[in-house]
């Protein structure tokens, strides 16, 4: 038969040969928020078991006299270990959407594929970014300050980077021509959205966990945190999936 014209994601080629529907299915959906929030959990025991490799750099025994260079070096471990955390999240919300796109598509290579570039991509460029804004985020530091808007900026710009990758990852994963950078998009705004969201439950929830840090002064507010940046990346995507479809024609 002839090929009959698509309409944005609404019609496409499926697997078999045969015309594939839109792509945020019912099961879609809990593929992706279940890999979001699995990604999520795994990021934040990564994240706690680099806390716990730098404990000893990051809560020193105290001396009576402490030097600048005693308190240079709990800043460089923060830094260190915050990075850390930033590229595992990276790496492991890019490889749970683009595992959850292949998963959508029911075809093990796509898996495979999209997984291994959201590896990639959410490691490399968190780590990126990561390295770039920790310091100038810890040089910054007012401790004593109650302003949100630093802490608010800093977090998204270190942990969308989670949602692009993820977004990036399972567009791919879908096999969807075009798909992935809407996909991409709409995994960076979902997870500056839920980063928004962290900030204020931080705020209001948890006001002494330090939740203005780059990396919160607790395990649940930083369990919070990536739970709902996973979370917000896959539903971010998964809504930029579908979100294009163009209009029919109007009658004339």
């Amino acid at each position: 038969m002839p090929d009959e014209p698509t309409s944005g994601l609404n019609v496409g080629v499926d697997y078999g040969g045969r015309e594939a529907g839109r792509i945020a299915t019912r099961r879609v959906w809990v593929l992706a928020v279940a890999a979001g929030a699995l990604a999520g959990l795994a990021a934040w025991g990564v994240g706690e078991e680099v806390q716990r490799a730098y404990r000893p750099m990051l809560t020193p025994m105290m001396k009576p006299v402490p030097t600048l260079e005693d308190s240079l070096k709990i800043t460089r471990a923060r830094v260190s270990s915050g990075i850390a955390a930033v590229t595992a999240a990276g790496a492991l919300v890019g490889l749970a959407l683009g595992a959850a796109g292949g998963a959508a598509r029911r075809s093990v290579g796509s898996t495979i594929k999209a997984g291994v570039v959201g590896v990639l991509a959410g490691g490399l460029a968190a780590a990126g970014v990561a390295s770039v804004l920790m310091p100038l985020l810890y040089a910054k530091l007012d401790p004593q300050s109650t302003d949100l808007a630093v802490p608010l900026l800093g977090h998204i710009a270190l942990w969308s980077t989670a949602g692009f990758a993820g977004g990036l990852a399972f567009g791919i994963g879908t096999g969807r021509k075009g798909v992935w950078l809407r996909t991409a998009v709409g995994g960076l705004v979902g997870a500056a959205l839920a980063t928004v969201v962290y900030e204020l439950a931080g705020a209001l929830l948890f006001p002494t966990h330090r939740t203005h840090l780059p990396v919160a002064g607790s395990p649940e507010t930083r369990a919070m945190a990536q739970v709902l940046v996973g979370l917000g990346a896959a539903i971010g995507a998964i809504v930029a999936a579908d979100e294009a479809k163009k209009k029919p024609p109007a009658q004339v």
